[in-house]
């Protein structure tokens, strides 16, 4: 439950006006999934599990996208990313050329890939079968090491990394304007976590989170 965890709910009810849009039968680049009922478990995944199910996605007040989020994210590391939008955000309302903004927003998100490194690595890794699949994509894959030893090569990039170098490269763009099924576009479009009592459905699921959401100016009312 990462957005009723009580270390992440308090900062989306001070900071960010939340909302959610059900994609299903609506995009073209939703998931398939199992189908789920309310009685199973909640059942705790990788970081960035299910990218075409769900999307989290920060806006500033003026509706440019900040960061986007695919898949599950576990409350902890999720925590960080809302942390980072806060620091986004004043850098969006920060008045000067929007080519220095547009400068402080990539670095705040190459840092931050560099910041999480090691710290969220190995709950940020390819589900089996998404990793199959970016292999096969060979270097036309965001996740494959186009650079080092042959060795470290053979280690994929973790999806918060590729994330946030994807980021980097999308200063401010009003989300009418931004892609959102191509940057979320890796592994496989169906995806089912295998657990008793749930069945495979071949479906779009249901996206839901803070689609099309806006982040308040800080100190600023509900």
């Amino acid at each position: 439950m990462t957005l009723a965890d009580k270390q992440v709910l308090p900062l989306l009810e001070k900071y960010f006006v939340c909302g959610w849009r059900n994609i299903q039968g609506k995009e073209k680049y939703a998931g398939r999934s199992g189908s789920y009922v309310c009685s199973n478990a909640a059942v705790t995944t990788t970081n960035g599990a299910g990218s075409k199910n769900i999307q989290f996605i920060m806006t500033d007040p003026q509706g440019r996208v900040l960061l986007v989020l695919p898949g599950y994210w576990s409350p902890k590391d999720f925590r960080k990313e809302l942390d980072l939008c806060l620091k986004l955000n004043q850098i969006s309302q920060a008045k000067g050329p929007d080519s220095t903004r547009n400068d402080e927003f990539m670095l705040a998100h190459l840092n931050q890939a560099v910041k999480i490194a090691g710290i969220t690595s190995e709950r940020s890794k390819l589900q089996g079968f998404d990793e199959n699949a970016e292999r096969k994509k060979g270097e036309g894959s965001a996740f494959v090491k186009k650079t080092g030893s042959s060795k470290d090569k053979e280690r994929l990039k973790t999806v918060d990394q590729v994330v946030h170098e994807k980021m980097a490269e999308l200063p401010f763009l009003r989300l009418a304007d931004f892609d959102v099924g191509a940057f979320v576009n890796y592994g496989t479009r169906h995806y089912d976590k295998h657990v008793p009592g749930t069945r495979s459905v071949p479906r779009p699921a249901a996206g839901k989170g803070m689609k099309g959401s806006g982040m308040k100016p800080t100190g600023s009312g509900r």
